[in-house]
């Protein structure tokens, strides 16, 4: 048998998400998965997104779309920047 081999699809760039409560979701984000980047893919992430999309029904098209991506590829990396 041996090895494994896999192929990954890697994007050279993320899509932008429309955060209106930055720091609000930031700190939430972090309080509940810790510092970014945060890796998101497991049953249990998306179980505790939904649980923040209830929190916070201000950002529910941004956790519908960090679930969507999840839901599409796997897994993913959130990251943030400046």
């Amino acid at each position: 048998m041996g090895d494994s081999f896999y192929w990954i699809p890697i994007a050279k760039r993320g899509k932008h998400l429309d955060v209106a409560a930055r720091s609000a979701f930031r700190a939430a984000m972090e309080r509940c998965f810790g510092d970014f980047p945060i890796e998101l893919g497991s049953e249990d992430d998306v179980h505790k997104l939904s649980g923040m999309r209830a929190a916070m029904p201000s950002e529910a098209a941004v956790f519908d779309e960090i679930m969507g991506a999840i839901a599409d590829h796997g897994s993913i990396r959130l990251t943030v920047e400046g």
